[in-house]
């Protein structure tokens, strides 16, 4: 499946249109200032921007959560247990036996490929023209309930997809239109991890974010797979890729500057910017790291593909 020819990503916002008019009045801006939790009683509650959760005294009180939430766009929040891998496969395989393909992406997929990142949420990745029928499957399962959707946040129009939790456990997760994520989640396209959970196979996956323009996660990416120019030459295209990712501006400025959220920059070299960051994979390693890793994330002795480790991944 073409990127390219994908269902354009307006239809995908006319779709969320109602629902983006009732959370962005709340969410024009992510407020990060301090807020005391310590009158609450003990409940779970976890405090996520992306790159980073950590768990927090809150309420068990709906309404207090609530008003907390208000305040920390980012928090998600819980009272039931942990969620496991298991239940991650659970939400693939319902979705699969409704004959929609679908994958892993975002943070989570820059984890799978060995990237140290922390995320209380799952990104998962269908077709365009499977969105409401995937989401009106959690929407009609006992099991599931719609979840408070993600802050907005620049050059993102995350917040505007369908975002659900596991009532039992805490797992969040949020459908995203494959031609928001430049991802085919077709089984031919994406690879199992030892857990039976689908990813983008990895030239896809780069291709995404090089399209995507996402340098932060290009960066975890590269040192998490340890890779160089030579492979990006053999793999990437570069040549149809920037003709893929000028479509793909054409499709989401609009949008993103209607939503006062940014603008993708159309002339961007992604040869150059995959070359940049190759370049500076070492001058990313921490000094305390010096001599022990040969990238952020990949030690020189005993090292391994991260994809074959022993993980809930």
């Amino acid at each position: 499946m073409s990127v390219a020819n994908e269902t354009p990503i307006t239809e995908a916002v006319a779709n969320d249109k109602i629902e983006s008019e009732k959370v962005e009045a709340a969410q024009s801006e992510a407020v990060h200032a301090t807020t005391s939790l310590d009158r609450y009683p003990t409940a779970t509650a976890r405090l996520h921007d992306g790159t980073s959760a950590a768990s927090i005294s809150s309420a068990g009180d709906g309404d207090a959560l609530d008003l907390l939430q208000e305040h920390l766009p980012g928090i998600r929040y819980h009272e039931g247990r942990e969620s496991t891998i298991e239940d991650v496969r659970d939400v693939i395989t319902l979705l699969n036996q409704a004959a929609i393909p679908a994958c892993v992406i975002g943070v989570n997929a820059l984890r799978y490929f060995g990237a140290g990142r922390v995320t209380a949420e799952w990104d998962i990745c269908v077709p365009d023209e499977s969105l409401d029928d995937a989401a009106g499957i959690f929407s009609a399962h006992e099991a599931y309930k719609r979840a408070r959707p993600p802050p907005m946040v620049p050059y993102s129009l995350r917040h505007l997809h369908p975002a659900f939790q596991l009532r039992a456990a805490e797992l969040f997760f949020i459908l995203t239109p494959s031609s928001r994520c430049c991802v085919d989640p077709r089984p031919e396209h994406c690879e199992r991890s030892n857990k039976g959970i689908p990813y983008p196979q990895m030239a896809q996956f780069a291709r995404s974010l090089l399209i995507m323009q996402a340098g932060a996660d290009l960066e975890d990416f590269v040192d998490g797979m340890d890779l160089d120019v030579q492979w990006a030459e053999a793999n990437m295209g570069f040549a149809d890729l920037q003709q893929q990712a000028r479509a793909f501006c054409r499709a989401q400025n609009p949008v993103l500057e209607e939503k006062g959220l940014g603008q993708f920059n159309p002339t961007l070299d992604r040869r150059g910017l995959w070359e940049s960051i190759v370049r500076t994979k070492k001058k990313r390693i921490d000094d305390t790291k010096e001599g022990r890793y040969k990238t952020r994330w990949r030690r020189i002795k005993n090292d391994v593909d991260p994809r074959t480790r022993d993980r809930e991944m």
